[in-house]
């Protein structure tokens, strides 16, 4: 898989569980929690975050917080926010 596609993968599941309510959360969402918290929010941290948030934001790309990736204005051109189909999980849009 081509980095900026791990990348793009990576940036909307993370803006899709980050957005979700966890009171709220349908159970067929817990699978893709427990994935994001295991594997995606991981390779974030060791190969992005250095870069893109916190005290460092190389492009003014900042992943430190939903709230910093919103105001970003990436959101739409390098990052997609998308939502599963409700008791669909992992049927994600192609882009």
């Amino acid at each position: 898989m081509r980095l900026g596609s791990l990348v793009t993968t990576s940036m909307t599941l993370f803006i899709f569980l980050a957005t979700a309510n966890s009171d709220e959360t349908p159970q067929a969402n817990n699978a893709g929690l427990t994935l994001f918290r295991q594997h995606v929010r991981t390779d974030l941290i060791h190969h992005c975050l250095d870069c893109h948030g916190g005290k460092s934001t190389k492009g003014n790309f900042d992943i430190s917080t939903r709230e910093a990736l919103m105001e970003s204005g990436f959101v739409g051109e390098s990052v997609s926010v998308l939502s599963a189909q409700a008791g669909e999980p992992g049927q994600w849009a192609a882009y």
